[in-house]
């Protein structure tokens, strides 16, 4: 009887650590984007986009590489994926916005001040049509 319990309670303690670490918000699974929009590659995320991707194509936690992009503080992969129709309000899959989950995870206020200015700039250009 107790050979079995040696082989579930790992399998139980590595089924409960997948699962904490899932809703930490940490992909498990890689999409071709996560690596060129988390270290500002544009070239390869333009190269994606023009062969399909769509800026908001989502991972398993619904976040998108506009997110990444912003969680590595590249404003410029940020602005490109914006300019083709990345959605700056896109919530992941626990209703967490981009801009919430900035703050989550970076800590420099210069990009997060330029997402907020980019988000008044969409509003007010909203407003005036």
């Amino acid at each position: 009887m107790k050979k079995p319990l040696l082989i579930i309670i790992p399998l139980l303690l590595i089924a409960f650590l997948l699962s904490k670490l899932s809703s930490c918000g940490l992909a498990l699974r890689q999409e071709p984007w996560h690596e060129p929009a988390k270290t500002g590659n544009t070239k390869e995320i333009q190269r994606l986009v023009e062969s399909g991707l769509s800026p908001n194509a989502e991972d398993q936690n619904g976040d998108t590489p506009l997110t990444y992009a912003l969680w590595g503080e590249h404003i410029g992969t940020a602005k490109y994926l914006m300019s083709q129709g990345a959605d700056p309000y896109h919530k992941n899959h626990r209703g967490q916005s981009v801009l919430d989950r900035l703050h989550y995870v970076s800590t420099n206020e210069k990009t997060i001040q330029w997402f907020v200015l980019e988000l008044e700039r969409k509003e007010a250009k909203y407003r005036s049509r």
